[in-house]
């Protein structure tokens, strides 16, 4: 069975579980069906465009729809939304009819149309193929559909085609209904970047997710762009190179000090001058060794904030600092609260109580000026809302299993004090390691907007925090490729701007000494794509 963990890199027993194949003949019936849908309207568009007679197009339409809707249900439960499909093949049909047009009777029209059907079919039985293989896509399949194609419109004649009707075809019939990664190996069906659908339900051989959503008022969204983690030894430089890349939020442990010279030990005013110049906003982590945990003090009732109270403590001394200097205040995203504060093995694990206090004297002091952001903090019941305000939540999913790169996929469970979190190695299916995402931040976003909001009405935020980075645990084995970045962004994050506040890499630098590597020190992925090229290209979809 999948191990169960609350916290991320706790001692747990994990199993490897391989998923099975039949997700891939799945995948390749449903690319068939959408080629076949795509076909089939435009064949019926055809015999409109030889007759000038519409008067059969419903009837015609409707025989299509009803052979995709069998297909469909043949092709068995994996990736691949069946209104997002069917939307994605109707307008695939409207978009090139409507550019394929002519006075009519056309016999040149009804050629082309049906033409254009006939090469979203076979491109898209060329990933049914690959798909049912569990392999690359054959560029040659495709290179000899587009030369039929090439063919068959040179001997239709002259009539409208919009100049280049092959990719008319392509980019609105075959690309939105299959995602490949670089090497051609199919990873996704219809992806789609809209609204989330009210209920998300999952089912492999050995796990079973399902999360109803609540209803969504407004949004969360805030263009938040992240990494996680830059050494104090480089911040200038790393500044520098993470401005460059578009992002715009860095969360990072700052020390003690109020300002030190040393560039290899900078103090706050030495980070926030660097961020400042560089339109750069910080999370800030101030750090106690003595106490392993952030530098908030507990007296026993409440927490050393006020520097009138406690001029000698460090929480106290860098709040007023931000008090004093507005405009690293204003370049303050947020102040992390603690580090995993209700793991049983951290310590210094906090309560329920003090967490809620942390929040208050917060508001208290700061209205919603300034923050708190923790993470591993609000599974608690009690801390959904009124613990932190923004929320990081890690999506861990790659794995290394006998030197092939899998993933590993985790999943909410239910908990009697909270929620927790069930992790499975080995899961071959980047579709379903996608689904599986998407569905576990659903989760926990739901598990916030169904628990009581916290004092000021509010519920907490979701930041995911998307793995760059390796460990010596099974979990987080190896680093994901530039393609799956892409993939992770415009899957599971873009869908759900409205319960998102954007992404964060974690982690740029290594966040911990025992980590093998991180983003800033392996740019290169195995087949030579450029992981900096990625995060900056996801940039403009993630910053207003």
């Amino acid at each position: 069975m999948p191990s169960v963990s609350r916290f991320a890199f706790g001692a747990v027993l994990v199993l490897l579980v391989v998923a099975p194949a039949r997700a891939d003949q799945c995948t390749g019936a449903k690319l068939k069906a959408i080629g076949n849908k795509e076909a089939g309207l435009l064949g019926c568009q055809a015999k409109v465009a030889a007759t000038n007679d519409s008067s059969g197009l419903s009837a015609c339409e409707m025989k299509v729809m009803r052979k995709f809707v069998a297909a469909f249900a043949r092709a068995g439960t994996c990736v691949g939304d069946q209104t997002t499909c069917e939307n994605i093949a109707d307008s695939c049909a409207s978009t090139v009819t409507s550019v394929l047009t002519d006075t009519l009777p056309s016999r040149c029209e009804a050629v082309k149309r049906k033409a254009a059907g006939n090469l979203a079919k076979t491109e898209l039985g060329c990933y049914s193929k690959a798909a049912r293989r569990s392999a690359p896509l054959d560029p040659g399949c495709i290179t000899k559909a587009q030369r039929k194609f090439g063919a068959v419109l040179t001997h239709a004649g002259t009539c409208p085609d919009g100049g280049s009707p092959q990719s008319l075809v392509e980019n609105n019939c075959v690309k939105p209904g299959v995602r490949a990664d670089g090497g051609g190996t199919v990873r996704g069906v219809c992806p789609t970047t809209t609204t989330l659908t009210t209920t998300t339900t999952m089912s492999t051989a050995t796990s079973t997710t399902t999360s109803t959503t609540v209803p969504v008022t407004g949004s969360d969204w805030r263009g938040v762009y992240g990494a996680w983690s830059v050494d104090e030894s480089s911040v200038e430089p790393s500044f520098t190179t993470l401005e460059s890349l578009g992002i715009n939020l860095v969360i990072a442990n700052i020390g003690l000090d109020e300002s030190n010279a040393d560039p290899n030990f900078p103090g706050w005013q030495q980070w926030y001058a660097s961020a400042v110049a560089h339109n750069l906003n910080l999370i800030p982590i101030l750090w106690d060794g003595g106490q392993n945990q952030t530098v908030w003090h507990w007296t026993g009732s409440e927490f050393k904030l006020d520097i009138s109270k406690y001029p000698t403590d460090p929480g106290a001394q860098f709040l007023n600092f931000l008090q004093t200097n507005p405009i690293y205040k204003a370049h303050t995203f947020a102040v992390f609260s603690f580090h995993e504060p209700f793991n049983p093995q951290n310590p210094g694990q906090r309560t329920v109580l003090q967490s809620q206090t942390l929040w208050t004297q917060f508001h208290a002091m700061f209205g919603d000026t300034l923050p708190l952001y923790g993470e591993s903090a609000i599974n608690v019941n009690g801390c959904a809302n009124g613990c932190v305000d923004y929320a990081g939540l890690g999506v861990y999913n790659f794995a290394s299993c006998g030197g092939q790169p899998l993933y590993a996929d985790v999943d909410e469970v239910s908990a009697s004090d909270g929620i927790d979190f069930s992790t499975q190695l080995c899961v071959t299916s980047e579709a379903e390691t996608i689904q599986r995402a998407g569905a576990m931040l659903d989760a926990v976003y739901n598990y916030s907007h169904t628990s009581p909001p916290a004092p000021n009405g509010s519920f907490t935020k979701i930041v995911p925090l998307i793995q760059t980075f390796v460990a010596p645990l099974p979990e987080v084995s190896r680093m994901p490729s530039a393609a799956e970045m892409r993939a992770w962004v415009d899957d599971i994050v873009l869908p759900r701007k409205d319960r998102l506040v954007g992404v964060v890499w974690y982690s740029w630098s290594k966040a911990s000494s025992t980590y093998i590597t991180s983003l800033e020190f392996s740019q290169f992925d195995s087949t030579g794509a450029d992981r900096w090229q990625a995060v900056k290209d996801i940039s403009g979809e993630i910053v207003p």
